[in-house]
């Protein structure tokens, strides 16, 4: 591993961190500086794309708008980079309440970063989720 892929792979690290904790702070506004204005959101099932950065911000205020986040964690991300493409699988565990009903998930989220003038940025993303046992 060369020196600058260990220093993409850590800030990589750090923009999933900072994503998820601006998320469960409400501070969607902030997630904007880590995601392409062309980034492409695949629901999960890929039944559906929706593009751009004001929508990918929006999820996150739609999620929490009708869900409560009673936990989350995430796991080891795994990162893979060539060039200016990377792609970052995280596992996760989440529980939550949806119109009064709790739900355990884990699953994997994978985020397709590039890396635009020396900044990485998301540019595409979709969830892999389960019922957790």
């Amino acid at each position: 591993m060369t020196r600058k892929e260990t220093s993409s792979h850590r800030e990589i690290l750090s923009i999933i961190r900072q994503i998820n904790q601006y998320w469960l702070n409400k501070q969607y506004d902030k997630i904007g500086a880590f995601i392409s204005e062309n980034v492409v959101i695949v629901l999960p099932g890929f039944d559906k794309r929706v593009p751009g950065r004001k929508a990918y911000i929006q999820s996150y205020r739609d999620y929490d708008q009708h869900a409560k986040t009673k936990e989350f964690s995430i796991g080891k991300s795994e990162i893979d980079i060539t060039g200016d493409t990377a792609v970052a699988v995280s596992p996760f565990h989440i529980i939550y309440e949806l119109e009064g009903k709790t739900y355990r998930e884990k699953g994997h989220e994978l985020l397709v970063f590039s890396s635009e003038s020396g900044q990485w940025q998301v540019v595409w993303r979709t969830l892999f989720a389960k019922a957790a046992e």
